[in-house]
């Protein structure tokens, strides 16, 4: 069985190689998902695709844009990532949003070989691998998944780009040309997606309704907050496509994405051979 390893990092392709061995799975990596597109031109007989997440220097592109070139090649892929890497959770959930084929989620930690070794084997017997590692990134089948509370609409990338710059209402405003009341009520949307997503994953208990002395500036500081931490997903051209063609503009609504129960077609991923 041909795998392909997408990794910033050569160790990291080393390190599925051994954990294939003995000889019996061609291992071939590439270092971005633009290698990968250049790749799967011209050869696409891949059984598995092991994907990252991040790869830094090497492309300012994700791994939403790796998972979108193995679809449109018909290769299963599994994302492998370090749980030390920036915007893992944010680039978790948008990935299985809009690639709800995506197999599971797996470690690159030193104990991972197994995980590795179980998948390429399921993969290669026709057997859909145990995707009980990915279920919590997973958007619910019922009403706006996670990503789409963070980012209902397109435009509001915008305000999340300069809240991870600014931490201010002047300097928002003067940065992204919207009124004073456009700002109140996204922050106080967003603020409240936050809450739940770190409730969620990180268990911090949510904000009492109740208001309190100075709380005006708190959904500002809580948005600028969270900006600053994932400024990378914000600003990751893959996940301003992906919204333009899901949400666009409007947002959610009546009739419109996941929050009316309907789910984009997309090409599946082919069968393992």
């Amino acid at each position: 069985m041909r795998v392909l390893v997408v990794d910033d990092q050569w160790i990291v392709e080393s390190a599925v190689a051994r954990a294939l061995e003995p000889p019996g799975h061609d291992v071939v990596g590439v270092r971005s998902p633009e290698q990968l597109g250049a790749l799967l031109a011209t050869d696409r007989d891949f059984q598995l695709a092991f994907v990252d997440l991040d790869y830094q220097k090497e492309s300012r592109r994700s791994g939403l844009a790796a998972l979108e070139e193995c679809g449109k090649a018909g290769v299963p892929a599994a994302i492998i990532t370090s749980d030390g890497e920036q915007n893992r959770l944010l680039h978790l959930l948008a990935a299985f949003e809009f690639y709800p084929e995506t197999l599971t989620i797996l470690s690159k930690n030193n104990d991972a070989e197994k995980d590795w070794r179980d998948i390429a084997s399921a993969v290669a017997y026709g057997h859909h691998p145990n995707p009980k590692a990915s279920h919590r990134f997973r958007p619910p089948r019922r009403g706006p998944s996670r990503i789409n509370n963070l980012v209902p609409k397109a435009e509001d990338l915008a305000l999340w780009r300069a809240a991870a710059t600014y931490d201010r209402h002047a300097t928002i405003m003067q940065a992204t040309g919207i009124k004073s009341r456009t700002l109140s009520k996204f922050l106080e949307e967003a603020a409240k997606a936050v809450h739940q997503l770190q409730h969620d994953f990180f268990d911090v208990a949510l904000p009492q309704d109740e208001p309190e002395a100075g709380s005006r500036n708190k959904p500002l500081h809580v948005v600028t907050g969270f900006a600053h931490t994932y400024a990378r997903f914000f600003s990751d051209p893959d996940i301003e496509r992906l919204v333009n063609e899901w949400w666009g503009n409007e947002g959610r609504g009546e009739g419109q994405g996941r929050a009316a129960g309907v789910q984009r077609r997309r090409p599946r991923l082919g069968r393992s051979r």
